[in-house]
């Protein structure tokens, strides 16, 4: 995105702030003087011009910005006034919705089984995925295929930044493709073949904004050799099973 910033004259290098423009059509802020660009002027950016200096250009007329403020709907207001008068507010764009991924807890029914019979030690280190995996035989409520119900299996759980954004994840090397995961839990269960070729492609959508697209690398996951059985948690009752569960293959 390209804004045009203000100098203390033509040989000064230091921007004094920055300009955006506006028209009397909508109440978007736009950073083109054709009012064509919007979707970059999202609540971030918009409240770090106000803090370091911002004009609107409206309908040619130029106006300092003298108020901002957070709005229920996700953005940021601006308001100036272009006759000394009359207040006129526009509006940024949302922020792009993020994802937070966790290891799924027992309190969520993992297609009949507990997360804590699957893995354990899960964490996460900038964007590798570090846990214990355990091998798992007759897991009918994963697939209806035989040669799908046995093998190591990792249960994530997504928390959007938004709880109107969705989620949409992908094991790079499955059979599936990327999947819009199911509210309200936004859990995942994954094969495990080889940790080193297969990887987590995660993104969050909202209103048409789409956020950043993260890989998730799987290298740090451990395949348990068969017979070794997960740590002993405590029983938390019966996890909940009235709710969606995504599972990909």
């Amino acid at each position: 995105m390209r804004t045009d910033p203000i100098y203390r004259d033509a040989k000064n290098a230091n921007a004094l702030g920055y300009m955006l423009y506006g028209k009397t059509a909508d109440t978007n802020l736009y950073a083109d003087e054709a009012c064509t660009q919007k979707l970059a002027l999202t609540k971030d950016v918009v409240k770090d011009f106000f803090m370091n200096g911002l004009m609107i250009s409206y309908d040619g007329v130029v106006a300092n910005a003298t108020s901002m403020k957070e709005t229920s709907d996700g953005k940021v207001s601006v308001t100036f006034t272009t006759d000394g008068t009359t207040p006129v507010t526009l509006s940024s764009q949302v922020n792009p919705p993020s994802v937070v991924i966790t290891g799924t807890p027992d309190t969520i029914d993992a297609l009949g089984k507990r997360a804590s019979e699957l893995q354990s030690d899960f964490k996460i280190v900038g964007t590798d995925i570090y846990a214990k995996l355990y091998y798992v035989e007759n897991y009918t409520g994963f697939s209806s295929k035989k040669e799908e119900q046995s093998g190591y299996y990792l249960c994530t759980t997504y928390t959007p930044s938004d709880e109107d954004a969705d989620v949409y994840v992908e094991k790079t090397n499955g059979t599936v493709g990327e999947k819009k995961l199911g509210k309200p839990d936004l859990t995942m269960i994954s094969i495990i073949t080889n940790p080193y070729a297969q990887k987590l492609v995660v993104r969050a959508e909202q209103d048409g904004v789409k956020g950043e697209t993260k890989v998730y690398n799987l290298a740090g996951l451990r395949l348990m050799p068969k017979g070794v059985k997960p740590p002993v948690v405590e029983t938390l009752g019966e996890p909940e099973d009235d709710r969606e569960e995504s599972v990909e293959v």
